[in-house]
């Protein structure tokens, strides 16, 4: 008995071990495909890869051990029923455990195989739709578009608590319903504008508007330096050709002299009268009386030359006059060493260096005692020469205070040195450097440097006839409609953009890549759940008839609170995704009732999906899961390294596709042609796939050319490719007729007439080799670009007319395709001087 409770005890935990590693999955798959594709095929690609393989690991494993479980030993051992009946149970074992080991192997690289093979098999017009709804997904991530008439689904989609999931698995529902990729297909233009606008909006914002607002900046300061340098040298030429300003700044200057000698004397005499007070405290200083006595006693005692009494008189002069003491200017001579006590001499000596400082300062001479004799001294017309030098006039040096006439000469010549000045100093400060001194603001908008500057700083975001001052809404609005772009998305709104995706076309790449992230999320859940169900299935029963009962009710206990509860809150909600899905399918496929089916059974599995997301997306078991799962070691280059059992099973998968990639084609039914090695694709002015053709080139000579029907699901597309043309090639005729002759499918076309006609289709085929050899500009485009192997070329019709500008397209990967949908373009190469006439 303790060993069965052992048993069950250890199926419970091995069960709940998978159970939580498959919810850990389901959990980290919509965190995953919720990103953002910039994320999603950038940063976060490692994320993505090793997810995926994981989950084929995961699921694998649980449905080859459900497989292996319920299937009898008998059936494995096929060919030897009768032996595999009579096998002891141990041998059972390793016979299933053998069986499971090898389906588990070979499962793991068929899955991938089987959503390979299922992309590929898709048809071009799946792969456009696919690549339509990542673009709405895009958009619809960044806020950008609501689909119309859904509202429950916007509802959901604006829920922040929700939206992954919408976001994540928003391409499955597109692929799945036709109704809904309808309606993505009637929005796609509407799409396409407002992700081209927005994203040229946030660039111009990111990119173009520092720079419009630096070259603004650069131009308001040039036009400043130049309209301040403009007026001062106007003011200068108006004052010195109006004498009347000259005199009247004369006499001003005049009148300015006598009143600053004025006081100027005042302050003289005033100085001089405070000199006994002020020098007072200073003579009666005791450091001052020490060194006074030191110098002293150097004078008397040391010196016993004439020369080192001068030197004592000249250090001690510089002594005191280094003192802050205000005013003060102690000659050697005024140096005093005999008579009077030691504050009395010092006393001397500081008022003759106080009265020595103000008549230096006011140029006064020692015997002036009066007012009058100073103005008519040398003195006093110094002292207003250099009163004149600090207004702006320069006088000569022994200029008299009565020669008035001088004063007007240094007028007349401080304005003509202003009007000399001003302009050279103008051009040395000056980026722009403008030679002529008299043009007004328009004018100087218009100067060819403004123009040359703004293209310099601009950049690609200059515009012809920029106008400085322009404000920045209306220079954007100018600049997004100056903006002829090739949209990546606009293109995918026409009829033939469909054949860009068809097997060796441009886009077919990234067709096959979106489709996967269409179908991968919803087939990784339905696996999922799948191999979760089966196995519980088989452990309640295996619990219930070999073990205590309580095991298989508690294992139904625990699924059913974990699931069903969970589920059950999410389909009885108000906005549950089985209503949501119900309405839509009523309104988009009232006369489908297979899609309908469809719709709600989508919207049980996102209640489900939804149920068990929103319980657990914080659960630390997924915490538990992602860090060994997600974690990555890194190389000096910052380059991701893979461990080496990761290595070794994408070996053993990238291996085991390779040697069964025959096998979808014959599963799906699809057909592998081998791929051009040129594309030509016409876009009209609108952005638009206007043609498509896929070219073979040999050398010199085009080969062959291969076109799509634009027109497939139409009436006129339906006829293009009945045989209503007759084939008048008599020697074509004749070699088809000798290599088929013996073949019964052959005969069966003689009897239909289909062996003598060919289709509108097939007639344009064969016409345009010719066509392209004629073409002469064109075949060389073809020529060149192939052997540079750069052969994917756009032909962009950019204004009415049958001439087309010549653009080369790189292969697209899905990295690229996650940089064309957010951006709206893809980075086109432009041939220069290239223009083909068709």
């Amino acid at each position: 008995m303790v060993v069965r409770n052992a048993k069950a005890i250890l199926l419970l935990a091995f069960f709940f071990i998978y159970f939580g590693l498959e919810l850990s999955f389901n959990l980290l798959l919509v965190d995953v495909y919720s990103l953002p594709l910039e994320d999603l095929f950038g940063d976060k690609h490692h994320h993505a890869a090793r997810l995926e393989l994981f989950g084929r690991m995961l699921s694998g494993f649980g449905l080859s051990l459900a497989i292996v479980s319920f299937v009898p030993v008998q059936k494995l051992l096929f060919w030897k029923k009768e032996q595999a009946s009579s096998l002891p149970g141990k041998q059972i074992l390793v016979v299933k455990g053998l069986a499971f080991l090898l389906l588990w192997v070979a499962l793991v690289p068929s899955l991938r195989l089987f959503v390979d093979g299922w992309a590929h098999a898709t048809s071009s017009d799946a792969k456009l739709s696919a690549v339509r709804a990542i673009a709405y997904r895009e958009a619809y991530l960044n806020d950008l578009v609501e689909i119309d008439r859904f509202d429950e689904f916007n509802a959901i989609a604006s829920d922040e608590a929700r939206r992954d999931l919408v976001i994540a698995l928003l391409p499955s529902l597109a692929f799945s319903s036709t109704g809904f990729n309808a309606l993505i297909e009637r929005n796609v233009e509407a799409m396409a504008d407002t992700l081209l606008s927005n994203r040229q909006k946030s660039q111009f914002a990111k990119e173009g508007l520092p720079r419009l607002r630096e070259f603004d900046a650069l131009y308001q300061s040039e036009l400043r330096l130049y309209m301040n340098a403009q007026k001062k040298r106007q003011q200068a030429l108006s004052a010195l050709n109006d004498i009347d300003t000259l005199e009247a700044e004369t006499a001003a200057h005049v009148d300015a002299i006598y009143l600053y000698l004025e006081n100027s004397w005042k302050r003289y005499v005033t100085g001089i009268d405070e000199t006994y007070d002020d020098i007072k405290q200073y003579a009666s200083n005791d450091s001052i009386q020490d060194a006074h006595r030191q110098f002293k006693d150097q004078y008397r005692d040391e010196c016993k030359s004439q020369v080192c009494k001068d030197n004592v008189k000249v250090r001690h002069a510089n002594w005191l006059n280094e003192l802050d003491i205000p005013m003060m200017y102690v000659t050697p001579d005024d140096i005093l060493f005999t008579l009077y006590g030691t504050e009395e001499r010092v006393r001397s000596i500081l008022r003759k260096g106080r009265k020595n400082a103000l008549r230096y300062v006011y140029h006064v001479d020692e015997d002036i005692e009066e007012y009058e004799q100073w103005l008519l001294s040398p003195g006093g017309s110094e002292h207003a020469r250099l009163y004149l030098a600090e207004r702006g006039v320069a006088l000569a040096e022994h200029w008299q205070l009565q020669n008035t006439s001088a004063i007007f000469r240094a007028v007349t010549q401080k304005y003509q040195s202003q009007v000399d000045k001003v302009w050279p100093e103008y051009l040395q400060g000056s980026q722009f450097k403008v030679q002529n001194s008299t043009m007004g603001q328009y004018d100087f908008s218009l100067l060819p440097i403004v123009e040359k500057k703004a293209r310099s700083i601009m950049g690609r975001f200059y515009l012809t006839n920029f106008t400085p001052g322009e404000s920045e809404s209306a220079y954007l609005q100018r600049w997004l409609k100056s903006q002829d772009n090739i949209s990546f998305i606009r293109m995918l709104s026409s009829t033939a953009a469909e054949a860009a995706f068809s097997k060796g076309g441009g886009l077919y790449q990234i067709g096959v890549d979106a489709v996967k992230l269409s179908i991968v999320p919803q087939t990784s859940i339905l696996l999922s759940f799948i191999a979760v169900f089966a196995l519980a299935i088989k452990f309640i029963v295996q619990l219930f008839k070999g073990y205590p009962k309580f095991y298989a009710v508690f294992l139904i206990g625990v699924m059913t609170i974990v699931l069903v509860v969970p589920t059950v809150k999410s389909v009885t909600d108000s906005h549950s995704y089985s209503a949501m899905m119900a309405n839509f399918s009523e309104e988009f496929h009232k006369d489908d009732p297979v899609s309908r089916v469809k719709m709600k059974l989508f919207g049980v599995t996102l209640d489900l999906e939804n149920g068990v997301f929103t319980a657990y997306r914080h659960n630390p078991a997924k915490q538990l899961v992602a860090a060994p799962l997600f974690h990555f070691q890194k190389n000096e280059k910052g380059e991701v390294v893979e461990s080496t059992a990761v290595t070794s099973l994408r070996y053993y998968d990238d291996a085991f596709n390779t040697v069964f990639s025959f096998l979808p084609s014959h599963v799906f039914g699809f057909s592998e042609r081998d791929g051009f090695n040129a594309n030509v694709s016409l876009i009209k002015p609108d952005n638009s796939i206007a043609a498509y053709m896929g070219i073979e080139i040999a050398g010199n000579e085009v080969k062959s050319v291969a076109i799509p029907n634009f027109l497939a699901s139409t009436d006129l597309g339906f006829l293009a490719e009945q045989a209503f043309i007759l084939n008048h090639d008599p020697l074509a005729l004749t070699l088809d007729y000798i290599s088929n002759y013996d073949s019964p499918e052959y005969w069966v076309e003689i009897a239909n007439g289909r062996a003598f006609r060919s289709t509108l289709i097939e007639k344009l085929e064969a016409v345009l080799p010719g066509v392209i050899e004629g073409n002469t500009r064109l075949r060389k485009l073809l020529e060149s670009q192939v052997k540079k192997g750069k052969a994917n070329i756009l032909l962009y019709q950019a204004t009415a007319g049958a001439k087309y500008q010549c653009f080369v397209m790189p292969t697209l990967t899905s990295t690229d395709l996650a940089n064309a949908l957010l951006s709206n373009q893809v980075d086109y190469e432009k041939i220069e001087d290239c223009w083909i006439e068709i």
